[in-house]
């Protein structure tokens, strides 16, 4: 009863106004009604800016997990390419990265400059790294060789070969001191014998280093790829 009482009041108090002033209240209304819908708006494009940036730091950490499990896998079997782990840590940081300069590689590794000028010195020989030329700065800067196929034949080529060289020459300096032995009459026969067997051995050898010889040219040709070719990428894989 007295609310409705109130509100007949009221509207006979609007009814009562001059034009003008029922014009004002309207605008005021209208103003204040535009206001708060923008504070709400306001809000909302807060929050979801809140919310983006949670969702981009989850992100980022998922991407800095994967990083961690391709750097921690790299670094644990790149005793395969003769270096150490934390050698490895260095590779799979720079694979991982575009472009670094020593200053950055030892801020991100934590590693001292003796240590870090040895990594990168082995893996350059390696051919598992490569100097990058850049005029605007007198910092050695380096980038990581992204193709394993030209890291593994780069890198195993190399030591196929000092192996067949380095044992090659061994057999042939070995085969001439032991005929020499075969061919002297003062020498007995049971170290004639003796000799003839390690020749035998020695000789039959050359069979593996032959072979090695081809595979290492093939490598390096890009021949083996006809016989065992790189597959596409399956996405099942």
């Amino acid at each position: 009863m007295c609310l409705a009482y109130h509100l007949r009041k009221t509207l006979s108090m609007y009814r009562k106004m001059p034009k003008e002033n029922l014009t004002f209240i309207h605008e005021t209304i209208s103003i204040k009604f535009v206001k708060n819908k923008f504070n709400e708006l306001n809000n909302i494009n807060d929050e979801v800016k809140s919310m983006t940036k949670s969702f981009d730091e989850q992100a980022k950490q998922q991407i800095d997990a994967a990083k961690h499990e391709i750097i921690s896998s790299i670094a644990e079997t790149m005793d395969l390419y003769g270096v150490t782990p934390s050698v490895g840590t260095l590779y799979a940081t720079l694979y991982l990265n575009d472009e670094m300069n020593l200053d950055e590689m030892r801020t991100e590794l934590n590693m001292s400059k003796p240590s870090m000028s040895t990594g990168i010195r082995k893996l350059h020989n390696n051919g598992m790294v490569k100097k990058v030329h850049q005029t605007e700065t007198r910092k050695h800067v380096y980038t990581a060789e992204k193709d394993f196929f030209k890291s593994f034949m780069s890198y195993y080529c190399q030591m196929w070969q000092r192996e067949v060289d380095m044992n090659m020459a061994a057999i042939h300096e070995a085969k001439e001191h032991l005929q020499a032995v075969m061919d002297d009459e003062t020498v007995s026969e049971e170290v004639k014998n003796e000799a003839q067997e390690y020749y035998t051995l020695i000789d039959h050898s050359r069979v593996y280093y032959n072979w090695l010889e081809k595979l290492t040219r093939s490598v390096k040709t890009g021949e083996i790829f006809s016989f065992l070719p790189k597959d596409p990428l399956d996405d099942e894989s």
